[in-house]
């Protein structure tokens, strides 16, 4: 009688399990599809306000910002030669298709209410740098952080912070002038304090890497244990330094 009471437990717990883990999947689903169109909606209303405040143009591709390109990405970049990778793809002019040593990306992690006021003074700063404009190719911006947030923890991914800012930059040298900018202007603002994946800090507001996430979660053998850079032997019979100064420690 024992044996058939512990059957039914396991046999009701397992339904149950599974109706709530299904409950869950389609929770996050049903909040995605809604932060989709909240997004698309808050995307094209900040679109319409950076366009009149700022100098820049501004486009919306998969409920991003995306600013206009200032320099063209390098069309053979170093690249890793276990990849195979000779072609510096992009998809949508942004996300490279395999791994690239040369691209750096730094995150800039306003607080939400200061979204559009950060996006203003990193456009403003731009214009008014030629050195730093020469030195970025492109920057978007991802609007209801928050809210995106919280899907990726429904779905188990507490560790993929993320990032709301995103500036890329292809060269060491221009990941590093356009870092040093960053820390020189908004050094003192205030940020959630949350780094995006595979970022080194700077401050709650500055954060920067190497390379792209989805490359970090593809590849793990290919970077260091951080994650925030590619191994120095990556490029086959070289030794590469790829590492920023972070000038919050100068």
């Amino acid at each position: 009688m024992k044996r058939k009471q512990f059957f039914i437990i396991i046999i009701f717990t397992t339904i149950f399990l599974g109706s709530f883990t299904q409950t869950m999947e389609e929770t996050s689903q049903s909040n995605y599809a809604f932060w989709k169109e909240k997004s698309k909606t808050r995307a094209s209303e900040l679109t319409s306000q950076l366009t009149q405040k700022t100098e820049i143009g501004f486009y919306i591709a998969n409920n991003q910002i995306v600013s206009e390109q200032f320099n063209d990405f390098p069309g053979s970049p170093i690249t890793s030669p276990r990849i195979g990778s000779s072609r510096h793809a992009f998809v949508e002019g942004i996300r490279p298709r395999q791994p690239i040593v040369s691209l750096y990306k730094i995150h800039l992690m306003p607080r939400d209410e200061d979204l559009e006021k950060a996006t203003i003074a990193l456009s403003t700063l731009i214009q008014s740098n030629p050195e730093l404009k020469n030195a970025i190719n492109v920057f978007k911006i991802i609007p209801m952080y928050e809210q995106f947030q919280k899907i990726l923890e429904e779905r188990g991914e507490e560790s993929a912070q993320a990032p709301k800012i995103v500036i890329y930059t292809t060269d060491k040298q221009n990941a590093q002038t356009v870092l040093n900018k960053m820390y020189k202007h908004f050094k003192n603002w205030p940020g959630v304090g949350r780094a995006p994946s595979f970022n080194e800090k700077v401050t709650d507001f500055i954060f920067f890497a190497q390379g792209d996430r989805g490359d970090k979660i593809n590849y793990p053998d290919l970077f260091e244990e951080s994650g925030v850079y590619f191994k120095p032997d990556i490029v086959k019979g070289r030794i590469l330094d790829f590492h920023l100064i972070n000038p919050a420690q100068q």
